[in-house]
């Protein structure tokens, strides 16, 4: 289970009880163990005292002291076992849970021994009575002593950037608690939001969930925050251009979180927390072409690239040329492109060499004749329309290129 054995952060004007409260945690595999012991005695005594109405003659009896050996013994016997040697976060549910089945061990035992036994040596209504005041004193002081230490942690963590969070999934929830309980941490939630209705009212730590992304806005101008932190691993690029242009109509920077395989892999941290680029924004993530890994297969081979003039194609160009082709065929339709080219790689532009080919690539007898002449060997295909808002006026010129001139 995870660990919350750090030591807690204290500032240099925490009180020293702020000090004990972290030596203590320090030390807590130690003192739960005798902190339940002494619960139990305190709750069986308790439990007798009042099922007597106080008549100390009858509530102590040998049976009773009996039972609370019995009940300290079991208590650490079963908590060895089941629950202080795991290192568990401190008032956790998991933590909980195994404290729940500690105590329900040892009141089984007391149980047994209370029917074995003269009802009024150990009554059965002192035995549960005993084992709910144990448990609700022992885990109510664990669910205290995590609230003690969270609080002033909060109160000892320097001030980071103020921001909102939207998604209030897991991940959501897992980089909200670890924004407000690591003590260097950049960034401060001061709001929460999500579309799912489901989900309104939700409370994470001291926050709540305030509405959906249509709330940015107004969020933004009532905290002041300077970032929203998108925490959705899964979030696709429509969600993320969407609430990227609320979050620009708000005056509000963006974040975002890995994707969703890293979530399986490791807990999410705020050094995961990183600002959005435009592989997020279209889907799709840019490819690192290693051209030394396909070398071996360009020296001394005929090599063409189709749309030479263009960002990309001349850049091919000039990575191919280092690898010594016999020869490099740079096909493009613009002949400014292509002298920019011829520039970049040879640093002269004579346009005087028949490997400098100007074809249109929807023309595919043209090409017919540039792949007889120059028989290549190994084609990288970069000529294509790319601007996307003017081919969605010209769709018809789009498909040409990229299409049908892929197609040729």
């Amino acid at each position: 289970m995870p660990s919350d054995d750090s030591p807690l952060h204290i500032s240099e004007n925490s009180s020293s009880s702020g000090r004990r409260v972290a030596l203590l945690h320090r030390y807590r595999w130690i003192i739960a163990p005798i902190f339940d012991s002494i619960a139990w005695i305190s709750a069986i005594f308790a439990a007798s005292f009042l099922r007597f109405r106080f008549d100390s003659g009858r509530a102590v009896t040998g049976g009773l002291l009996i039972a609370i050996a019995i009940a300290v013994v079991m208590q650490l016997g079963l908590g060895l076992l089941i629950l202080y040697w795991r290192r568990w976060r401190l008032g956790s549910f998991e933590e909980i849970i195994a404290l729940t089945a500690t105590v329900g061990g040892v009141t089984m035992v007391l149980l047994v021994l209370s029917v074995a036994t003269s009802r009024y040596e150990l009554p059965l209504g002192v035995v549960l009575a005993a084992s709910a005041f144990t448990l609700v004193l022992t885990a109510g002081s664990r669910c205290a002593w995590r609230l003690v230490r969270e609080y002033r942690q909060h109160a000892g963590m320097r001030q980071g950037e103020d921001v909102i969070v939207f998604g209030m999934g897991q991940a959501g929830q897992q980089i909200v608690f670890t924004m407000l309980t690591i003590p260097d941490s950049p960034y401060r939630p001061v709001a929460l939001l999500d579309d799912d209705p489901s989900k309104r009212n939700l409370q994470v730590r001291h926050l709540r969930v305030s509405g959906g992304r249509h709330q940015l806005r107004e969020l933004a101008k009532r905290t002041r925050a300077g970032t929203v932190v998108i925490a959705i691993p899964s979030a696709d690029s429509e969600l993320i251009r969407q609430l990227s242009e609320l979050a620009t109509d708000a005056d509000l920077e963006v974040r975002v979180l890995p994707p969703v395989s890293r979530i399986f892999t490791s807990e999410i941290g705020v050094e995961d927390i990183r600002p959005v680029t435009d592989a997020d924004l279209l889907g799709r993530h840019a490819i690192d072409t290693e051209i030394e890994s396909i070398a071996g297969y360009l020296t001394g081979r005929r090599v063409m690239v189709t749309g030479a003039g263009g960002s990309i194609g001349s850049e091919l160009c000039r990575q191919i040329h280092h690898f010594a082709p016999s020869e490099l065929i740079m096909l493009e339709r613009d002949e400014s492109g292509i002298h920019q080219t011829q520039l970049s790689i040879e640093g002269r532009a004579m346009l005087d060499s028949r490997s400098l080919v100007l074809c249109d690539i929807r023309d595919v007898d043209a090409l017919e004749t540039v792949f007889s002449e120059h028989r290549p060997e190994v084609v990288f295909h970069a000529a294509a329309l790319k601007h996307l808002p003017l081919l969605e006026m010209w769709p018809g010129e789009a498909v040409k290129t990229n299409v049908l001139g892929t197609q040729n």
